[in-house]
This record gives C-alpha cells, structure tokens and sequence, in this order.
C-alpha cells in the first residue's frame, strides 16, 4: 500500500483510481469519436494537442478502439486555464497540427 508523509500525517491510498491520480497538477480528458474516419482500424492513432493562452502547447496520442471512441488524456502541472484542442494525424508535429484544418 502507497503511502506518502506530508506534516507528520500518512495519507494512505484506497484504491486504482487513487493510484491513476497524479500527485499535482490537473488532468484533461478529450473523448474522441473517430467512427467517421473511413480509413480507421481499430488501434488507429489520433495526436490530441491544446495550446494556452500564451501559445505553449501539450500533446498527447490515442488509440481508437474497433468502433472508433477512446480518450486522449493530458496532463498539465499548473490549471492551464483556457485552452484550444487541436485533433489530428499522430504523425503531424504538435505546431503543424495547429495550422491544419482539424476537427
């Protein structure tokens, strides 16, 4: 069992959905649809990436189950405040998706 020690006090953890927690910071949760996608397979992957509002950008890929949903999550160390999410091909870099026409 995790433990960890802050002011003197055990702060145990209860369970898998504790453990999947980062210890700071703040998780965004993109679920995706891509049955549209003709091409797709299952396993087909998908870059998500957002870009605040000083410009810097996050990324991160998903997988597509066989009827194309899945969940891109991204995980940032400080609230990121607002944000604009980008969609697109895994092998587009995080600044030329960006530019493309994206759903």
């Amino acid at each position: 069992m995790a433990t960890s020690k802050k002011s003197g006090s055990k702060k145990r953890s209860t369970g898998s959905k504790e453990r999947d927690k980062p210890e700071r910071g703040f998780t965004l949760t993109v679920p995706l649809d891509a049955s549209a996608i003709k091409e797709r397979r299952a396993g087909h992957r998908l870059k998500v990436v957002t870009q605040d509002a000083d410009g810097n950008l996050n990324s991160g890929t998903v997988a597509v189950g066989e009827n194309g949903s899945g969940n891109a999550r991204l995980l940032f160390a400080h609230k990121p405040g607002s944000l604009r999410v980008f969609v697109g091909p895994n092998d587009a870099s995080d600044e030329e998706i960006t530019r493309l026409q994206t759903l």
